[in-house]
């Protein structure tokens, strides 16, 4: 349905708008999602391509406003400090240095990180049949950690936005593990210690 374009090109604007370059990361998503599903009628779509052009419409009200008002000082401390020369020309690391999301989601991912790990096994095992729902919660955190681990600079809330899609691998291990019969009590328990 078209309003759903309109939907995500606004989502997407406010996640420029508010997160800088991370907020290109739905647009991102979604191209490779597209292009693997094979969907290119809909990549190439007026729809398609105007809810583009909406998110970098509304997501460069900000850019536009402080170019405006700062001039170069915003256009050289943005985009030349903090985008470029920090991730793509900070001091030269070795190879390892670049895995170091993996050793932060070691530190930092538990109890839930054996859980999605176990949820992510299951969406490769079954790569080759792969519905397209699950395409995209496999490609979704994939994206982002490649793309951040890249970069020169790692920080790790920089790959927060993936951490819905490991919750919903989580959750199908967790699908697989409990009976059905016992997900209601489980839940509940789990929702009342949260609480506490």
């Amino acid at each position: 349905h078209p309003a759903w374009f309109l939907l995500f090109g606004a989502a997407a604007g406010t996640a420029i708008m508010t997160k800088s370059v991370l907020g290109f990361f739905p647009l991102l998503i979604a191209v490779l999602f597209l292009a693997w599903t094979r969907r290119f009628r809909v990549l190439f779509s007026g729809w398609f391509l105007g809810s583009c052009l909406l998110a970098l419409g509304w997501g460069g009200v900000w850019y536009a406003h402080e170019t405006w008002v700062y001039g170069k000082v915003f256009l050289d401390a943005h985009f030349g400090w903090l985008i470029f020369q920090r991730g793509f020309h900070a001091e030269p690391q070795p190879w390892w240095h670049h895995l170091s999301y993996l050793r932060d989601l070691l530190v930092f991912y538990w109890p839930w990180l054996p859980v999605s790990v176990a949820g992510g096994a299951l969406l490769l095992r079954s790569f080759r049949r792969l519905s397209d729902d699950d395409r995209l919660i496999l490609l979704w955190p994939l994206t982002i950690l490649a793309v951040m681990s890249a970069m020169q600079t790692r920080v790790f809330w920089y790959i927060l936005p993936a951490f819905p899609a490991f919750s919903i691998w989580a959750a199908r291990a967790l699908g697989r593990w409990v009976p059905p019969a016992r997900r209601r009590g489980i839940v509940q328990a789990a929702l009342g210690g949260g609480l506490l």
